[in-house]
């Protein structure tokens, strides 16, 4: 009997050191050995002001050590640097600069890692042009601002990789040793319950030692002094991945709570709520010991000189200390209702008591499992494999079951203008959605506004193929050229300057490539494997056409669309979404100049199908509902709700797409033009209300 105890209390000490690690090892893995989540923590590290403002005085600093005669204005390019470094604008070249220095540190034959923004110093040097432009000439054109460089092969960079190797197999290894470990401490052990009982207790250590260890790391980064960089470089990220980290603590506390519920609710012996008050008299009471009685003056004297030096840290610390005793209190209430339980188990004659005894150690562990796989699932998981955001459910059609046996035509779809144009994505200026088709359908978009032109491909970027160049320069009319900053400018002549140039290909364009080019083929393969992973989804593609509907058709056919492609007979009911998906033809794709007639017929010619409104708002007051292209008698309707300028602001779009604004348009244009609006445009579609409004419009959600 005792030597099983022992064994028992071995496997179980091994078991929770092993989780603990597992935790770690998990939380690394999928936070930092992940490059596209890494990137996006990052990311929101750059948006936090003090990060934002201690880069654009590092940039601030380059620009003046290129002309010293601009220290003078030093101030001003520091705020509009920072400013423009928060942007969000520059989320695409930030994000895939530090994807790259990310990709550099965890494959193999990486060379010198190097985070460089090539095209921050540009972009500030092109604010000078409004604060002093006889001095910004003076400026270099090609300043680039490196925040951080790393080794390649023989350097630091070649310790890192074996690193990450490790860790995501510790991450896949350990959660499996732990839980093992565990198994046989319950085997082991003499009375089975007692010791899943102290597995919760050993998880909730896990969390305090985790959480301990994230406070630590908390108050370390506020109290190092460093160079300006530096330490609010170590802030924001104590900031950022602390939060990641601290959802991993309270799912494990909580676990542990549960088990320690669970467990004590079959085991009279055991009353939690008398052990955690004992505990606490514990720590208020004044040790016995002279040793321990100077240690923990000791300590309280530097916690309060600590507190009295950093009053954030007092905020932060009180804090976790507070939610510790709730949560801590909170078990041991859920205890007492468990110990009445347990009474009522000795008095059967009590009605329902019987029943009740189960309930909250059944209820607790099912509960345990699930929260428990949250941690350990997501570290398990290779990270490269697609997880679909976007749950179907087999009896509905566009994620209601309300809208299956509606017609195609009286259905209300979200859109997106300018699709293709995404700020999370290299070389875009003048962005105008937040991310890229294939994310934004996961996002509920399912309507998507596109411009093709023909590109080739550079070293650095895309330029407008001849064949569409003459075009492409003459729809960029000579107002809107003028609005072209030095750093756009640059960008373009850049670019035309390349000398070796991929094939011509269809590109999603915003007229000028060289202001931002994506490849339809990609996104469009995208696109087909999103639907195939969401049988129940109806998608339209509205394509502003520069290029011949040959082409079109075949990228739509390389990409494995066109069996998709719903083919629609002029004059003729339009399905349903239920028909649409029972048969296959989910994709409904218009266009705007050129359709492709007998020979594509799935290209249809958009305005002979769809009226719309006008598009060139200035301000929301400006919204009507006046036909612009189509005819009135036109099956479908698009309402274009966005605020015309050379840059789409975000700011705009808050505006433009808040309920009160949004909801009323739509409205008041259903209502004259008798039908429903079946495409609800807009820029930047995660502002403001637009999936609320749709909902509103369809009678859902």
């Amino acid at each position: 009997m005792r030597r099983s105890r022992r064994w028992s209390t071995v496997t179980l000490v091994i078991g929770a050191i092993l989780f603990f690690v597992a935790s770690v090892a998990g939380f690394l893995n999928a936070n930092i050995v992940n490059g596209q989540r890494f990137a996006e923590h990052v990311n929101s590290m750059r948006q936090d002001p003090a990060l934002a403002s201690a880069i654009g005085t590092q940039l601030a600093a380059v620009v003046v050590d290129a002309d010293p005669d601009l220290v003078a204005i030093q101030p001003a390019i520091e705020g509009g640097a920072a400013t423009l470094v928060a942007s969000t604008a520059f989320n695409g070249i930030f994000t895939s600069a530090v994807a790259s220095f990310h990709s550099a540190l965890t494959e193999e034959g990486s060379e010198s890692a190097v985070l460089t923004i090539a095209d921050l110093g540009s972009s500030a040097v092109s604010l000078l042009e409004a604060i002093a432009p006889d001095l910004a000439q003076n400026v270099p054109t090609d300043l680039d601002v490196t925040l951080a460089q790393i080794g390649g092969q023989d350097g630091p960079a070649a310790s890192i990789i074996p690193w990450f190797q490790a860790v995501t197999a510790l991450a896949l290894l350990l959660p499996v040793l732990a839980i093992a470990a565990w198994v046989l401490a319950v085997m082991f052990a003499p009375d089975r319950r007692l010791a899943i009982l102290r597995i919760g207790w050993a998880l909730i250590a896990v969390a305090a030692t985790l959480g301990a260890a994230l406070a630590i790391a908390w108050v370390v980064s506020r109290l190092v002094a460093l160079e300006p960089l530096p330490t609010a470089v170590l802030e924001s990220a104590a900031d950022v991945f602390g939060r990641a980290l601290a959802s991993r603590v309270l799912v494990t506390a909580v676990v542990g709570g549960l088990i320690v519920v669970a467990a004590s609710a079959m085991l009279p012996q055991v009353k939690v709520h008398e052990r955690l008050t004992a505990i606490g008299r514990q720590i208020v009471q004044r040790p016995q010991s002279q040793g321990w009685a100077l240690v923990r003056g000791l300590a309280l004297i530097a916690v309060g000189v600590a507190f009295v030096v950093v009053p954030s840290v007092a905020v932060a610390v009180v804090a976790v200390l507070v939610g510790l005793a709730v949560f801590l209190f909170g078990v041991a209430e859920l205890d007492l209702v468990a110990e009445r339980a347990r009474e009522q188990q000795v008095a059967p004659e009590s009605a329902g008591g019987w029943r009740w005894a189960w309930v909250f150690p059944v209820g607790a562990a099912v509960l345990a499992v699930g929260l428990l796989a949250l941690v350990l699932v997501p570290a398990a998981v290779p990270q490269d494999v697609p997880v679909a955001a976007v749950v179907d459910d087999p009896d509905a059609c566009n994620g209601f079951p309300q809208l299956c046996d509606r017609r195609f035509d009286e259905v209300a779809f979200p859109a997106s203008h300018n699709s293709m144009s995404a700020a999370d994505q290299q070389g875009w200026y003048l962005a105008e959605q937040p991310t890229t088709m294939v994310n934004s359908l996961d996002d509920g978009i399912r309507v998507f506004l596109i411009d093709t032109w023909y590109g080739q491909a550079t070293a650095s970027g895309v330029v407008t193929a001849q064949r569409s160049l003459a075009r492409a320069q003459s729809d960029f009319t000579d107002g809107r050229a003028t609005d072209l900053t030095p750093a756009m400018k640059r960008s373009i002549d850049r670019l035309r300057g390349e000398k070796k140039l991929g094939p011509e290909q269809v590109y999603m364009c915003h007229t000028l490539c060289e202001l931002g080019g994506t490849a339809l083929e990609p996104q469009l393969e995208g696109l087909k494997d999103w639907m195939d992973r969401h049988p129940r989804e109806v998608v339209t593609v509205f394509i502003q056409d520069a290029t011949t509907p040959v082409d079109t058709a075949a990228v739509f056919e390389e990409a494995g669309l066109a069996d998709m492609a719903y083919v629609h007979e002029p004059g003729t009911p339009w399905p349903t979404l239920r028909e649409m998906i029972d048969s296959g033809k989910r994709l409904l794709v218009l266009m705007e100049n050129e359709g492709g007639g007998s020979q594509y017929p799935y290209l249809h010619q958009g305005f002979d199908l769809v009226q719309d409104t006008g598009y060139t708002y200035a301000s929301v007051d400006d919204f009507d509902c006046t036909l612009n292209r189509g005819t009135a008698d036109s099956d479908l309707f698009m309402v274009n709700h966005w605020l015309s300028s050379f840059t789409a602001l975000v700011s705009n779009a808050q505006k433009a797409n808040a309920a009160e604004v949004l909801g009323e348009r739509v409205r008041e244009c259903q209502q004259e033009r008798g039908q429903i609006p079946n495409f609800v445009a807009v820029n930047w579609y995660d502002q403001g209300e637009l999936l609320p409004v749709v909902n509103e419009l369809n009678g859902v959600g």
